[in-house]
Protein backbone atom coordinates (compact mmCIF):
# COMPACT_ATOMS: atom_id res chain seq x y z
CA UNK A 1 0.00 0.00 0.00
CA UNK A 2 1.46 3.34 -1.06
CA UNK A 3 1.45 6.23 1.40
CA UNK A 4 0.87 9.85 0.46
CA UNK A 5 4.57 10.62 0.92
CA UNK A 6 6.87 10.70 -2.08
CA UNK A 7 10.11 8.74 -2.22
CA UNK A 8 13.35 10.65 -2.71
CA UNK A 9 13.39 9.68 -6.38
CA UNK A 10 9.80 10.84 -6.90
CA UNK A 11 10.61 14.16 -5.23
CA UNK A 12 13.57 14.66 -7.52
CA UNK A 13 11.40 14.01 -10.58
CA UNK A 14 8.64 16.35 -9.41
CA UNK A 15 11.01 19.15 -8.42
CA UNK A 16 13.60 18.95 -11.18
CA UNK A 17 12.71 22.45 -12.41
CA UNK A 18 14.09 24.07 -9.26
CA UNK A 19 17.70 23.76 -8.15
CA UNK A 20 17.31 23.33 -4.40
CA UNK A 21 21.03 22.75 -3.91
CA UNK A 22 21.54 26.51 -3.58
CA UNK A 23 18.68 26.91 -1.08
CA UNK A 24 19.01 27.15 2.68
CA UNK A 25 16.06 26.35 4.95
CA UNK A 26 15.74 27.53 8.55
CA UNK A 27 13.71 25.18 10.74
CA UNK A 28 12.24 26.53 13.97
CA UNK A 29 12.41 23.86 16.65
CA UNK A 30 14.56 20.78 17.00
CA UNK A 31 12.36 18.09 18.51
CA UNK A 32 12.41 14.55 17.16
CA UNK A 33 9.54 15.23 14.73
CA UNK A 34 11.46 18.12 13.16
CA UNK A 35 13.95 15.53 11.90
CA UNK A 36 11.35 14.78 9.20
CA UNK A 37 11.63 18.36 7.96
CA UNK A 38 15.43 18.18 7.92
CA UNK A 39 15.39 14.87 6.04
CA UNK A 40 12.83 16.14 3.49
CA UNK A 41 14.92 19.27 2.88
CA UNK A 42 18.04 17.16 2.44
CA UNK A 43 16.19 14.88 0.01
CA UNK A 44 15.49 17.98 -2.10
CA UNK A 45 19.11 19.06 -1.85
CA UNK A 46 18.55 22.00 0.52
CA UNK A 47 20.95 22.78 3.32
CA UNK A 48 19.34 23.18 6.73
CA UNK A 49 19.69 25.29 9.84
CA UNK A 50 17.84 24.26 12.98
CA UNK A 51 17.32 26.63 15.87
CA UNK A 52 15.91 26.17 19.33
CA UNK A 53 17.12 26.73 22.86
CA UNK A 54 17.94 23.08 23.61
CA UNK A 55 21.55 22.09 22.90
CA UNK A 56 21.85 18.86 20.90
CA UNK A 57 18.14 18.52 20.19
CA UNK A 58 17.44 15.64 17.77
CA UNK A 59 16.94 17.70 14.59
CA UNK A 60 20.09 19.71 15.30
CA UNK A 61 22.12 16.53 15.26
CA UNK A 62 21.31 15.85 11.59
CA UNK A 63 21.12 19.43 10.27
CA UNK A 64 23.89 21.16 8.38
CA UNK A 65 24.03 23.98 10.92
CA UNK A 66 22.36 24.66 14.25
CA UNK A 67 22.15 27.51 16.71
CA UNK A 68 21.02 27.71 20.33
CA UNK A 69 18.52 30.52 19.88
CA UNK A 70 15.09 30.58 21.50
CA UNK A 71 12.32 30.78 18.87
CA UNK A 72 10.94 33.81 20.71
CA UNK A 73 14.07 35.87 19.88
CA UNK A 74 12.73 37.28 16.61
CA UNK A 75 15.44 39.91 16.06
CA UNK A 76 18.26 37.37 16.48
CA UNK A 77 16.56 34.94 14.10
CA UNK A 78 15.94 37.60 11.44
CA UNK A 79 19.59 38.69 11.69
CA UNK A 80 20.70 35.06 11.37
CA UNK A 81 18.51 34.63 8.28
CA UNK A 82 20.10 37.68 6.66
CA UNK A 83 23.65 36.69 7.61
CA UNK A 84 23.24 33.09 6.41
CA UNK A 85 21.25 33.97 3.26
CA UNK A 86 18.31 31.81 4.29
CA UNK A 87 15.90 31.08 1.43
CA UNK A 88 12.94 30.00 3.57
CA UNK A 89 11.68 29.38 7.09
CA UNK A 90 9.47 26.53 8.23
CA UNK A 91 8.16 24.97 11.40
CA UNK A 92 5.73 22.26 12.26
CA UNK A 93 4.39 20.01 14.99
CA UNK A 94 4.60 22.65 17.75
CA UNK A 95 1.83 25.24 17.93
CA UNK A 96 3.99 27.41 20.18
CA UNK A 97 6.32 28.22 17.26
CA UNK A 98 3.58 29.33 14.87
CA UNK A 99 3.23 32.89 16.18
CA UNK A 100 6.99 33.49 16.01
CA UNK A 101 7.18 31.84 12.58
CA UNK A 102 4.66 34.37 11.29
CA UNK A 103 6.60 37.31 12.76
CA UNK A 104 9.88 36.10 11.25
CA UNK A 105 8.31 35.71 7.80
CA UNK A 106 6.83 39.20 7.88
Amino acid sequence: MKTSFYSSEELKLKTNVIDFSKKKLLILGGIFLHKKLVKAAHDLGCSTIVIDNIPNSPAKLISDQSFDINVTEIDKIVELCKRENVSGVITGYIDFCQRYYQEICE
